[in-house]
């Protein structure tokens, strides 16, 4: 979560001009472990960048994957897999970046083993969504529709909405009713494109960071044989990557 949450008011170059988030390249493949938590259980979160918050069809595609996965990886690695009780697939905005968030946590079974059993799951989507009924399809994209489209309850919802738009310089106050559009629009075949391309294992614009949660007195272990890289300073490997800008 420290690698892939880059937002940060001192990441100003020498023009003044604030960077908004880490862009990872394309093949990022890295793992961070936090070690002797005071805390009984294993965790790992999964993070997958896609690109700008800017861009609002992969904006919409991201959402709509969420919404199409989320009960199906409770499913699989909480119910089937009986990993721990919380397993949450999220979206991460970070300033400019986006990304899906699956998090997982477990009192019995290792991260290496919980990233590995993720890894399946989501290299699995591809064919989840070509078995999928062009009903159930059309049920989610209403959903997603719904979702974004929905009145908010009270002023202060809607200041937050405002707001966030505000913090994060963006200033696109009707994003969600234009995202709604761009959802409908997606195709089975387009959201298939989007899977193979960011989100299963060896996608060519897969990005992405896990951080390994290891209770105290567990031993991090990892092979040798293992593709992910190490890093053991997130600043350090901040320091070495490219950053959104605001235009």
């Amino acid at each position: 979560e420290q690698i892939a949450a880059g937002r940060d008011a001192t990441n100003v170059d020498d023009t003044g001009v604030r960077d908004e988030g880490v862009n990872l390249p394309a093949g990022t493949d890295v793992i961070f472990p936090v070690t002797d938590v005071a805390d009984p259980n294993y965790a790992v979160e999964v993070v997958l960048q896609v690109g700008s918050r800017r861009d609002l069809r992969l904006r919409a595609a991201l959402g709509l994957f969420q919404q199409l996965f989320q009960d199906a990886s409770f499913a699989d690695l909480r119910t089937r897999q009986q990993l721990g009780y919380i397993v949450a697939l999220r979206r991460r905005p970070d300033g400019l970046a986006m990304a899906a968030s699956l998090l997982v946590q477990s009192p019995h079974v290792d991260p290496v083993q919980v990233d590995r059993l993720i890894d399946e799951f989501l290299a699995g989507t591809t064919e989840m969504l070509r078995a999928m009924s062009a009903e159930e399809y059309a049920a989610h994209q209403r959903a997603r529709i719904h979702d974004l489209l929905k009145r908010p309850t009270s002023l202060q919802e809607e200041a937050e909405a405002y707001w966030v738009e505000i913090e994060d310089r963006l200033l696109d106050f009707a994003v969600n009713q234009k995202t709604a559009e761009l959802v409908g629009q997606l195709t089975p075949d387009d959201m298939i494109a989007f899977l193979q391309a960011f989100i299963v294992p060896g996608g060519r614009e897969r990005r992405k960071v896990a951080s390994h949660v290891w209770p105290r007195g567990a031993a991090a272990k990892y092979s040798d044989a293992d593709t992910a890289k190490i890093i053991r300073d997130a600043q350090e490997f901040k320091a070495g990557q490219a950053y959104f800008k605001l235009q």
